[in-house]
């Protein structure tokens, strides 16, 4: 799955085409840098249309590459975004909000 967006907050699109088992192919920018291991799940681009091309071909004639990038993708959407796991990180960062407010009303003087 590819895309021509170059800004992307997270990478949902990525996570989306990983849950198919397919490799994907993102812009070199840190948030997309953060989402895919280059070479492992996926590949990074510079938005150069010839290098874009290449990775595509690439893909395209390295079908047992590919499939094992797709698969490496699909495990990672299961162990680091399932629904599961981001509620849990989602409670951890609740707690978090709240262990710190509550040690900073311990500490601030009151009126």
């Amino acid at each position: 799955m590819t895309t021509r967006a170059v800004l992307f907050d997270f990478g949902g699109v990525f996570t989306e085409a990983w849950s198919f088992e397919k490799p994907v192919i993102g812009g070199r920018i840190p948030p997309i840098a953060e989402v895919i291991d280059d070479g492992v799940d996926g590949l990074l681009s510079s938005r150069d249309s010839e290098e874009l091309a290449d990775r595509i071909l690439w893909l395209l004639t390295h079908a047992d590459e590919a499939h094992r990038m797709g698969r490496a993708g699909r495990e990672k959407v299961e162990r680091r975004f399932s629904w599961e796991r981001l509620g849990e990180n989602t409670e951890r960062i609740y707690e978090s909000v709240l262990s710190d407010r509550a040690t900073a009303s311990s500490i601030l003087p009151t009126r």
